[in-house]
């Protein structure tokens, strides 16, 4: 065996150790040659590789789903076997992923709002609601509407007026005939009058089918919905592509 002089840890092989040892010296040698991410340990710069190379190795037996990592499968895994190995401490919730208890934490019992405003020290859970909050200090409203000239600070209710000059009802509820405009009155009308029985354990919302359900808690067990320009996570498809959308707006110069 060989043991790390700093910690005392120990390790089978040699190359192991060495690994280990550059989280004592803060060296990160491995360099992922697409986008410069570096890395401590070679194992993670290949897991990393997958990103770009669309790899997937790892199978659901269950459903086929395919996953970069074996800790994304076992956590996906836990959507057929309900296992739910995280519990709140403060009540009686369980969760099938970390995160999903994260999330719990901060926004039931407000135990962590980490990002804090500088203006008035009021605290949040996403850094995107801090960034959003600080412009009411600021004054910033990045989106303008091109027909009209009205700005807005949020994105979505930037999006929700534009809406308005195209007058399109683009959200056809999948229960009934009616379509909306908005996302959120749709998910309102689905909650009101096709009340869903099948619900997310990690956020909560409610699924009037089977297949929608498993494709949101696969986002929450993949993190596969991250907006590439502001970093926000999205689990569903239809949130995130409506998102997407909102960057294409052109920003007031």
């Amino acid at each position: 065996m060989f043991s790390c002089e700093e910690c005392g840890r120990s390790f089978s092989r040699t190359i192991a150790l060495k690994e280990h040892q550059y989280i004592h010296s803060g060296d990160s040698p491995f360099t992922c040659n697409e986008c410069g991410k570096i890395f401590t340990r070679a194992a993670n710069l290949k897991i990393h590789m997958r990103i770009h190379t669309g790899e997937k190795p790892y199978s659901c037996e269950e459903c086929g789903s395919m996953f970069t990592n074996s800790g994304a499968l076992k956590t996906h895994q836990r959507i057929h076997t309900n296992e739910k190995p995280y519990g709140c401490p403060l009540c009686r919730k369980a969760f099938s992923y970390a995160g999903g208890l994260t999330i719990h934490l901060r926004t039931h019992h407000e135990t962590e709002r980490p990002y804090v405003c500088d203006f008035c020290s009021k605290g949040f859970v996403r850094s995107t609601d801090l960034k959003i909050h600080v412009r009411l200090h600021t004054g910033e409203k990045p989106y303008c509407c091109d027909q009209c000239g009205k700005e807005y600070v949020r994105v979505s209710d930037f999006r929700r007026h534009e809406q308005t000059h195209q007058a399109q009802k683009p959200y056809p509820c999948d229960q009934c005939d009616k379509i909306f405009s908005y996302l959120s009155t749709l998910r309102n009308h689905q909650r009101l009058v096709h009340p869903g029985s099948l619900s997310c354990d990690q956020c909560e919302r409610t699924f009037s089918s089977a297949a929608k359900l498993k494709e949101h808690c696969e986002a929450h067990a993949n993190d596969s919905f991250s907006c590439g320009v502001c970093a926000e996570k999205f689990y569903d498809r239809d949130t995130y592509h409506e998102h997407l959308k909102h960057h294409e707006a052109p920003p007031h110069v």
